[in-house]
């Protein structure tokens, strides 16, 4: 693959983002001074990218989906949200189990911070495979308001491990973004995988 002005776009997203995991707790500061609710609002962030990259998805799944089951178009329709039903009970049940175990057994955190590294490699692939790099404008606000939402799990994760997050976890997180954002510009991992995960996974801003 050359590498083109949509891939140096992607790619500089990929590291804006993955330095904005390493410094999370410096920018974190800053932003609490200057906007104490920001943590809050990060998850109306969210919606930017749901309308601008997941619904289109969710869009083109959905019409295979009824392509397949002619007869029952409505069905095919359904099969797809079926996975968002099943990442929510995933995280659901992830998320009660990893606060109620004790520290001697941390068996659901660390499903818990394999769940927040995928889904980081997923955000990655998102901004690297993304065909709104070819409008500027478009492609900033989806960049911005992935940020924003990143920004916010950040919080919440170092919120419930401070010193894990510190050591290890936005390491993993910048890693994460990077990997997929490389699988994403040079088309590295299965459409089928990537899609259907992103389904699974879209629940995590609803």
């Amino acid at each position: 693959m050359q590498f083109n002005d949509l891939t140096i776009y992607s790619l500089s997203a990929a590291i804006i983002i993955a330095l904005m995991h390493i410094n999370y707790e410096r920018i974190a500061k800053h932003l609490d001074r200057w906007w104490p609710s920001w943590s809050v609002a990060s998850g109306g962030f969210a919606v930017g990218y749901v309308f601008l990259q997941m619904l289109p998805k969710l869009t083109l799944f959905g019409n295979k989906g009824m392509d397949k089951l002619p007869d029952y178009p409505m069905l095919g329709l359904s099969l797809i949200y079926v996975f968002v039903l099943l990442g929510f009970i995933c995280y659901w049940f992830i998320d009660v189990n990893s606060n109620e175990e004790t520290s001697e057994k941390p068996f659901w955190r660390k499903i818990q911070v394999a769940n927040f590294f995928f889904y980081s490699i997923l955000m990655g692939e998102l901004i690297g495979s993304s065909q709104l790099a070819a409008i500027p404008l478009v492609y900033f606000l989806t960049l911005s308001s992935i940020l924003f939402h990143l920004a916010g799990m950040n919080h919440i994760f170092h919120h419930w491990h401070p010193t894990f997050f510190h050591r290890k976890m936005r390491w993993l997180l910048a890693i994460g973004v990077i990997l997929g954002a490389s699988g994403g510009i040079f088309d590295l991992f299965s459409k089928a995988v990537i899609g259907l995960a992103a389904l699974s996974l879209f629940q995590r801003v609803m």
